[in-house]
């Protein structure tokens, strides 16, 4: 799938919304919403493009009907980011939400380490926080200082704003941003076993992997990647 656009796989699914030889409106915008779901699955964090259609009265248009996007714009358009990317499906909307940057050489770079200052202000507004300005030196201290004192971050946790951020300080944030109880259910990790982890696993905002041995682990000690921490926002989103 990875070689079709994002345009060539919506006017595929829109072929189909003829009755009788002729275009059936309400079709059209079904068909239109099931390529969507296909393309971005069931999401509610403020969404995709708007698309609408034309139809084409020309005897040589591959089609007599055109889905197009607001403008002719594309959603995704990272160099770096293919369709058949694990994380397509979260990173697409994020981006066109304007939750979810890249950078100014067009890249999202997603096996990147996400910092701390990132992780922050994204999992705070993921979250139904207000932005915050910033209060020190660096663009994310405004989000350091609201969480410290609101509680989300214990005081002297963050250091440094520029650091990875560890996968287990991530679901620390998420959870307390979130209000979550800790959970007293048992793990279904084998590495993990904090009770805000488990929160989070029972909400459907971490899912783990699955290692060699066939365990799920979720890697606390690891630092979270750019792609990664879009699904975690993205569940936010639906759970909210």
């Amino acid at each position: 799938m990875g070689q079709f656009s994002e345009s060539e796989i919506i006017n595929t699914f829109g072929k189909y919304c003829h009755v009788d030889g002729e275009v059936l409106e309400r079709l059209a915008w079904r068909r239109l919403a099931e390529a969507k779901i296909f393309l971005y699955s069931d999401y509610k964090i403020g969404g995709t493009q708007n698309y609408e259609f034309e139809l084409i009265d020309d005897p040589n248009a591959p089609s007599d009907i055109l889905f197009k996007a607001d403008g002719g714009l594309t959603i995704c358009t990272y160099s770096d980011v293919c369709y058949q990317d694990w994380y397509y499906q979260y990173l697409s909307p994020l981006t066109y939400a304007g939750v979810i940057e890249g950078y100014e050489d067009k890249t999202f770079r997603p096996n990147g380490y996400t910092t701390c200052g990132e992780a922050l202000k994204t999992l705070l507004l993921a979250s139904g926080y207000a932005e915050q300005s910033p209060t020190g030196p660096h663009w994310a201290s405004g989000y350091l200082d609201f969480a410290e004192d609101n509680g989300i971050v214990p005081y002297g946790d963050i250091t440094n704003l520029d650091a990875p951020i560890s996968r287990a300080l991530v679901a620390q944030i998420t959870a307390n941003a979130l209000g979550l109880s800790h959970s007293s259910a048992p793990s279904p990790f084998a590495d993990a076993h904090d009770g805000r982890t488990v929160a989070l696993y029972e909400a459907g905002i971490i899912t783990g992997s699955t290692n060699d041995a066939g365990n799920l682990v979720y890697l606390p000690n690891d630092s979270l990647r750019r792609c990664e921490i879009c699904a975690v926002i993205w569940r936010i989103g639906q759970a909210a």
